[in-house]
């Protein structure tokens, strides 16, 4: 996603001014380089029916692996070894030696067996992956944001909410919040879905302990910035 210098400018006045410091220009940089690599990643993320249909794959991957290491396993040594001989035949192999052949087709019923479990297991979602469509969108932008937040800060991004006791009770507010809030304007053209984002972000980062590794990877990519100065390399 291009954002233009102008929010580049908006996003780096949302962040505490007293905190960022020296820290602008190469917070400039992060975001920018942020917005093309990562945040383009979140916005183009499979929709629901792309990850039905891979799941219908995987279930049907499961239970073809099975039933041919089934099927493998039921023969006689001597199909076994006709197949194994059809096998070398066909690979036109010079000085073929048919009983190699027979060993892998022996040890191929496991081999099937460990793929199906496999499939399988990759057929259960994990983490925030349990997070539906654009939930999981907004999860991964607002751990960015978080990570982008922190660095420029030094400050803990975290959702701080009014109390009964205050005239805006229930309300997000806070230094994270205002840097969110322009973050979601510049990429949603609306700030209208952030509440419960934010709601979602605060409860799975609690839940999962994940933490967002979007600056340290585009410190890798980019040592020239330097956005670790003291970090030996």
């Amino acid at each position: 996603m291009n954002v233009t210098i102008a929010q580049i400018k908006s996003l780096l006045d949302a962040l505490p001014a007293n905190a960022i410091g020296k820290k602008r220009p190469i917070v400039a940089h992060i975001i920018a380089e942020w917005a093309d690599t990562d945040l383009l990643e979140h916005l183009q993320r499979p929709s629901a029916r792309d990850r039905n249909n891979q799941a219908k794959r995987l279930k049907r991957l499961a239970r073809h692996a099975a039933a041919l290491a089934s099927e493998l396993t039921a023969i006689s040594p001597g199909s076994r070894f006709k197949i194994a001989r059809a096998l070398v035949r066909s690979e036109q192999v010079f000085d073929p030696d048919v009983s190699d052949q027979a060993r892998e087709l022996s040890a191929m019923p496991e081999h099937l067996n460990n793929i199906q479990k496999a499939a399988v297991a990759a057929m259960r979602p994990i983490g925030t992956e349990t997070l539906r469509g654009k939930t999981v969108v907004a999860y991964l932008i607002l751990q960015d944001l978080a990570a982008i937040f922190e660095y420029a800060t030094g400050q803990t991004a975290s959702r701080r909410v009014r109390g009964k006791d205050h005239a805006e009770s229930g309300r997000d507010y806070g230094p994270f919040y205002d840097f969110a809030r322009e973050a979601w304007r510049t990429i949603f053209r609306s700030d209208r879905a952030l509440r419960g984002a934010l709601k979602h972000w605060a409860s799975a980062r609690r839940k999962y302990k994940e933490a967002s590794p979007c600056v340290v990877n585009i410190a890798m990519a980019h040592p020239q910035w330097r956005i670790y100065p003291n970090r030996r390399t």
